[in-house]
């Protein structure tokens, strides 16, 4: 039996380059994108003077690793890039090198600003169309969950806003024409009343009697519900949005990432867009094909998606620009689900036991406070059966 030995050598003889896989990812990139773009990119933020920085490219490389491989934390993204070889040449760094931290990412992000690191995505996708890895006549849409970085306690009520229903100029406009008529009454009643000598004026100069401003009832003050969304808020992350999701307990506060995916060879991811976790994909999806059709300069001829994207405002705006949506029919809605299980299963009243088209039982197992009942099959009975997923 062998035993590791741990100790360490003076002297290595090792070559990064061996170490990375010749069809690595990183290496297609490497051979296809020329970075070199990014020095006129970010050059209007560098003084002439000075000492030398850390090189851009090496800054924007980093925020592509982050992109491809699902880093959003800045930390995160610098101990990756010190302990990941493959990282490590990509950056072209060696391994007696350190790569930039944490702080030269958050600097350089405050630097340049959002609208160039847009910019940045936008060049890699172009010089992608150019080798031929994009083919933009067909799109992948997709959306997927990223839980937001905020705590059920920095969730508060949001303040009530004063929703005017007029400008200014507007609101006097109706005023002045909707109140004609009483305006000539108060006028032929001051005239009464001065040619009477009487004055219904109190010290202050104000004529009638004051009245009280109308209160709301219980039920008024109600109002209609409000979603949780709209009445509750995170201070930490105002743009998380609380949601359920099935594969988690409970709920919990999330944004949304929709990405639009090229059909081409490479897969290229053309565009994408972040929302509140509640947003439907749907909606956002007419979004994202503009987005695609933007940073291809093609407008795409299929859109495939999941049965989400199953809307008919989707539908009519996918026929409007001439796109063939290839989206799975969604089930049939319950009331069809019923009249078809009706017709083919076939009930035991001796049993009390439905019998399935190919004469498995199916028992009663529980009955709900609601009156429905629930009956079971053994699931090996449903093995190999060629109407599992039609009934």
């Amino acid at each position: 039996m062998g035993y590791k030995s741990t100790e360490r050598k003076l002297f290595y003889m090792f070559n990064l380059d061996e170490r990375v896989p010749q069809d690595h990812i990183l290496r297609q990139i490497n051979e296809v994108v020329d970075f070199s773009f990014i020095y006129d990119l970010v050059r209007p933020y560098y003084s002439h003077t000075g000492a030398p920085s850390i090189d851009p490219v090496v800054v924007f490389k980093m925020a592509l690793l982050g992109y491809l491989y699902g880093i959003t934390s800045e930390r995160k993204l610098a101990e990756e890039c010190r302990l990941n070889l493959a990282f490590m040449w990509f950056l072209g760094y060696d391994i007696d090198e350190i790569s930039p931290n944490h702080s030269i990412l958050s600097k350089a992000r405050k630097r340049f600003g959002r609208a160039t690191y847009e910019q940045f995505f936008k060049e890699i996708v172009k010089l992608c169309e150019e080798a031929g890895l994009i083919e933009g006549n067909k799109v992948f849409l997709d959306a997927t969950l990223l839980k937001a970085n905020a705590s059920f306690d920095s969730l508060e009520e949001r303040k009530e806003a004063c929703e005017l229903k007029y400008s200014p100029e507007e609101y006097l406009d109706r005023v002045w024409a909707e109140n004609q008529e009483e305006q000539e009454e108060d006028k032929q009643h001051s005239q009464n009343e001065a040619d009477e000598g009487h004055s219904n004026s109190d010290s202050t100069g104000f004529q009638g009697t004051a009245v009280e401003p109308n209160k709301k009832t219980d039920k008024e003050s109600k109002g209609k519900k409000v979603k949780t969304n709209e009445r509750l808020v995170s201070r930490t992350d105002p743009d998380a949005a609380l949601i359920t999701h099935n594969n988690s307990k409970g709920v919990l506060l999330a944004h949304k990432v929709h990405v639009a995916v090229d059909g081409g060879p490479a897969r290229s991811r053309c565009a994408v867009e972040v929302t509140p976790g509640s947003f439907a994909e749907a909606h956002v999806a007419p979004t994202l094909i503009g987005k695609h059709t933007w940073n291809t300069g093609c407008l795409p001829e299929e859109a495939v998606a999941d049965k989400g994207y199953g809307r008919k405002h989707f539908y009519s705006f996918l026929k409007q620009a001439g796109i063939l949506p290839s989206i799975p029919y969604p089930k049939p809605w319950r009331k069809k689900r019923k009249e078809k299980f009706d017709a083919d299963f076939v009930y035991d009243e001796k049993e009390d036991a439905y019998i399935c088209p190919r004469g498995k039982k199916m028992y009663r197992m529980e009955t709900y406070e609601n009156g429905s009942v629930l009956y079971r099959v053994h699931r090996s009975a449903c093995k190999g059966c060629p109407y599992k997923g039609v009934l």
